[in-house]
């Protein structure tokens, strides 16, 4: 259960919920690829690390980002392999 924080907070920095989604599981994703190529451990989980970064306002999120995924059938299937990889964690 996500606790902090909470999913209204990161709603202010990434307006549309599947979009947040979408944009934490790619940027947890950058992370472990990015640790597994340099090697060095994670201090926490990348999905935990992305949500923080979200929520600190480092990660932005651009009108063409939420035109796409609230109005493309690709959007809908990239949040289910998202949320399928965020669940597989």
């Amino acid at each position: 259960m996500l606790l902090y924080p909470s999913v209204d907070t990161l709603n202010e920095q990434v307006p549309n919920r599947y979009l947040l989604v979408n944009v934490v599981a790619r940027k947890a994703r950058e992370m472990a690829d990015e640790a597994e190529k340099t090697g060095e451990p994670l201090a926490k989980k990348p999905v935990t690390m992305a949500i923080n970064e979200v929520a600190a306002g480092k990660i932005t999120v651009d009108r063409d980002d939420l035109y796409h995924a609230t109005n493309t059938d690709e959007a809908e299937l990239a949040l289910e392999a998202d949320l399928q990889a965020v669940v597989e964690e």
